[in-house]
């Protein structure tokens, strides 16, 4: 039977343990820096240790994220936080900068590393190229389908996709939509979600707002395959990873357990056994409705839930009329007293607890569907008659899975105990991976009255309740009518036991497949690199004018693509990537430029890309001049020369690439592609404060969303060796006036 592991998120030791339970083969979680989720409980130090103990002990691994940017002055606590994971047996780390993971690789070769999602791998390029630097685990971008699942399986390296939980709007590690519109970096682990808040779809050319379901253009639903476990094995995925770091126990419990059942009736009978309960389990926990996603090809509203960005809940029922503290309800599902219930009125939601119901006149601790009830409360009713009402906690679905909890995973042992008059006994305990043997301190004496019976000698040794092991099979050898006491036999069940548990937690690593490599001589590149996006602005340029673009033309030089899950080679005298996947391609007669959507925020990263042949990084939009200055300082100090560091001066930042177009969903179908709606007129989304963010396409529809502040720096630190003007919907004049007013402060 070929493994699956099922991957649970552990934002707490309380999620953690509950994931364990639950039947996890693995779990990722956070310490207090450098990962992803900020805003989870994550772990300390000490909480770390005990976690990995906790887990290794039950035979589950344990993955740490380190899957934010890091800045040049964080380093040195960056190496020590690395060196406490390692020598704190952790399995792997989860990495997006290419600066740690050139750490990792210098530093600590035999500490596996998994490229996080943020490292935004989509296509077997970019799992062809990690493999080849010595990765052990891709996670594949959640925009990926199936198909490509299956073909990056046979590559040889793990693969691990999302299943199941939130889906990000934007390509992981390329929005910048929090890091611009909120101040709070979704590459650091600190993203403020500006995707789950409200906007309007405007038609910029007629001014008119487009009439959308619901406000929340931006929020996905939930990930949810369960209706496809049995593909994405046949498919070759190793891992199956929930997504949930902040999410309570109970929910992480209940999404493992669920899976777990899906996984394994699949292997073993070929056959989901999921039922409706389960799936109605996972829905009152939480839900903001359901899609397969990309992975499924789902498009459009099927993708997107623009109601609500909040848990949805199941129905419930509605609203028959209203009074002075008083709602009443016709019920279409039963109710407890204490659940959670939510009434979507017009007038704003009203969310409650089920504190007081009134059925019939009396006070009731519970109602069924079809029963017509009252709800006392003191906040204000905003709600009215046939609003719906949806259930968004059930009481006793918490209270059995916390009951569940309560006991913990165990495990099978086999014990043999073998005694001979005058000699030690002997216990043999084995877990079928781990054999240990323990002998009693005392002798073995001949009965003279009473012997012990192999029936008593299983009864002490069966004494394991406090342990994580059940007595599976027993069998004694030697002497019978013999006497040992009682107090011996659990000593050495104590002993075996903990001599068990410390070969449980013996740790081996293996030496990483890093290939052997080193930086080349460099091409020297231009002060300022133009990149522009359309046929009319190459007039602006002369022809000895270093100019970037997608766009075929002789005197233009290439762009890659952010997104191209067919895994473009790129050709052309400069060559500006945009992605991982094209580093695959040679550098012969080729000026390599790395583009800000690589995210170098430190020395490491452009050490990483320059051994890969990159003549030139252009640093993270996110780097202020201070952080720039702050990584290529660190890089003379290791290498004794200065690297060819860029930075954008001008342009238009993209704040989101995504895969689901918007434009498509509101006025076309929500299923075709290359429909041309978004090139008849220009779209923009427009939030609750006025900001107007321009939408355009990669001409491969991929929609991109622009900042709606033009960035215009003139200001640059004097270790900057080149400048980006960023051309996009400019006409050429424009192009032509923002060249001269460049060229005058360079």
């Amino acid at each position: 039977m070929r493994k699956v592991e099922l991957l649970a998120p552990a934002g707490s030791f309380e999620a953690l343990k509950a994931a364990v339970i639950s039947g996890a083969d693995a779990v990722y979680l956070g310490g207090i820096r450098f990962g992803a989720r900020a805003f989870a409980s994550n772990f300390d130090e000490q909480s770390l240790i005990e976690a990995v103990k906790y887990c290794h002990l039950r035979d589950v691994k344990v993955y740490v994220t380190v899957n934010t940017l890091v800045y040049e002055h964080e380093l040195i606590e960056l190496k020590q936080y690395l060196r406490f994971l390692y020598n704190a047996h952790v399995d792997a780390v989860i990495v997006q900068d290419f600066g740690v993971f050139q750490i990792l690789k210098n530093e600590f070769p035999d500490f596996e590393v998994h490229c996080s999602t943020q490292m935004h791998i989509h296509n077997k390029a970019g799992v062809q190229f990690m493999k080849k630097m010595g990765a052990g685990r891709v996670v594949l971008a959640r925009e990926t389908p199936i198909e490509l699942v299956r073909e990056c399986t046979k590559e040889g390296i793990d693969i691990e996709v999302f299943v199941h939980g939130a889906l990000c709007m934007c390509y992981s590690g390329q929005c910048l939509f929090s890091s611009f519109n909120g101040g709070r970096s979704g590459n650091r682990g600190e993203c403020a979600q500006p995707c789950r808040k409200a906007y309007q779809l405007i038609n910029l050319d007629t001014h008119e707002i487009i009439k959308t379901p619901g406000e929340y253009l931006l929020s996905p639903k939930d990930l949810w395959t369960l209706d496809h476990v049995e593909e994405l094995i046949d498919a070759g995925v190793l891992s199956f990873k929930i997504e949930g770091r902040m999410k309570r126990p109970e929910y992480v419990a209940e999404v493992v357990r669920v899976y777990r059942k899906a996984i394994d009736s699949v292997l073993n009978q070929k056959k989901s056994q999921v039922d409706e309960n389960d799936q109605m389990s996972l829905m009152k926990l939480f839900n903001r409705k359901t899609t397969a996603g990309h992975l499924f090809h789902e498009k459009g509203y099927s993708l997107l839930n623009p109601l609500r960005p909040n848990h949805m809940g199941i129905p419930l029922g509605k609203v028959v009329k209203t009074a002075k503290g008083k709602i009443t309800i016709e019920l279409s599902h039963d109710l407890h007293q204490n659940d959670g219930i939510r009434i979507l009125s017009a007038k704003g939601d009203m969310g409650l607890l089920a504190g007081r119901i009134v059925l019939h006149g009396r006070l009731v601790n519970a109602a069924k569907s079809n029963d017509i009830i009252e709800i006392e409360t003191s906040l204000p009713i905003t709600c009215r008659k046939y609003d719906q009402v949806v259930l968004t906690t059930d009481r006793l679905q918490c209270e059995s899975i916390t009951a569940r909890l309560q006991h913990e995973r165990q495990f099978p042992v086999d014990m043999i105990f073998h005694a001979v008059v005058g000699e030690n006994a002997q216990l043999i305990v084995s877990d079928g991976k781990h054999r240990v043997s323990v002998c009693s301190e005392e002798t073995v004496q001949q009965a003279l009255k009473q012997p012990v019976t192999e029936e008593k000698i299983y009864a002490q040794l069966s004494k394991l309740n406090e342990t994580i092991y059940y007595l599976n099979r027993f069998e004694k050898t030697g002497d019978d009518n013999l006497f040992i006491s009682l107090k011996t036999i659990n000593e050495m069940r104590r002993n075996a036991i903990q001599l068990l548990n410390e070969r449980r937690l013996e740790f081996a690593r293996t030496q990483m497949n890093y290939p052997d490599s080193s930086m080349k001589n460099v091409q020297r590149l231009p002060e300022v690199i133009y990149d522009i996006s359309n046929e009319s602005q190459i007039s602006v340029f002369d022809d000895d004018t270093m100019v970037s673009s997608k766009l075929k033309h002789d005197q233009v030089s290439v762009k890659g693509l952010r997104v191209d899950e067919h895994s473009q080679v790129l050709s052309g005298s400069l060559v500006m990537h945009t992605q991982i996947s094209t580093l695959n391609a040679s550098k012969e007669n080729q000026i390599w430029v790395c583009d800000a959507s690589l995210n170098v925020t430190n020395s490491y990263a452009i050490e990483f890309l320059m051994e890969q042949g990159a003549d030139g990084v252009v640093a993270s939009l996110e780097a202020n001049d201070e952080a720039i200055s702050q990584m290529i300082s660190g890089f003379e100090q290791r290498h004794g020369f200065t690297p060819q560091v860029g930075k954008m001066m001008y342009g238009k930042r993209e704040l989101m690439i995504m895969k689901g177009c918007l434009v498509n969903a509101a006025l076309g179908n929500g299923q075709k592609t290359k429909c041309s709606l978004c090139r008849s007129n220009r779209y923009a989304l427009v939030n609750e404060k006025g900001d107007v963010f321009p939408l355009s396409q990669d001409g491969f529809c991929h929609p991109i969303v622009y900042d709606s502040q033009t960035l215009k720096e003139t200001e640059f630190s004097d270790k900057i060796s080149f400048r980006i003007l960023r051309f996009t919907d400019e006409s050429a004049k424009e192009c032509k006036e923002i060249k001269k007013y460049y060229e005058s402060i360079f």
